[in-house]
């Protein structure tokens, strides 16, 4: 099923769209075609089960880069979700050290939290989101990826970068979540 629900912020338009009841990456690719016919600029991806402090996108926008993602945390409670390439370009490692708050250059990032520029996707090839992996267990370093690691994998192929803002941290439903001053608003449940 689609939600969409129209709505001004400031002097800019906000669309919020949902797609239930499909694959992730069939759903992400449906909301980037219909922000197409929307003739959007941005779209924002935020997770259903991802909460995400107040203020997040706007702060999010001031910075004008192409990708943009806050500091989501795995579900399990694993640490941050931001990884780097490996030397065999097929596997990642998890980024333990960054900046905070600060900006961080990436190779992998989430799309719990993800700001991207629309203009993205008139130079990515369709599909932009791709989901490879049957078995995350068996097939770690396979070079086979999620919808998220394939987004990245093609946009860095397209000579764009990707960036964290950590200073917006989002969790999964049973993280804590801070604000970017660092008030927790939101503790592990």
């Amino acid at each position: 099923s689609q939600f969409h629900l129209g709505r001004n912020l400031g002097n800019i338009r906000v669309e919020i769209g949902s797609w239930e009841g499909m694959p992730v990456d069939a759903a992400r690719n449906s909301l980037v075609i219909d922000a197409r016919e929307a003739k959007a600029r941005w779209i924002w991806f935020v997770d259903s089960d991802v909460f995400v402090p107040p203020g997040a996108l706007m702060y999010m926008m001031q910075w004008r880069l192409p990708i943009l993602s806050g500091l989501v945390y795995g579900k399990q409670n694993n640490g941050a979700a931001l990884w780097r390439l490996n030397t065999d370009n097929k596997t990642y490692t998890p980024v333990k050290q960054f900046p905070r708050p600060g900006l961080i250059e990436v190779d992998a990032l989430p799309m719990g939290c993800c700001l991207i520029d629309m203009r993205v996707f008139d130079v990515m090839p369709y599909p932009w989101f791709k989901w490879e992996i049957l078995d995350p267990l068996k097939e770690a370093g396979t070079g086979r990826l999620s919808e998220d690691f394939y987004f990245c994998r093609e946009a860095a192929k397209a000579n764009f970068r990707l960036f964290c803002y950590t200073g917006i941290e989002c969790g999964h439903e049973h993280t804590q979540v801070k604000a970017p001053d660092g008030t927790v608003i939101r503790e592990a449940g």
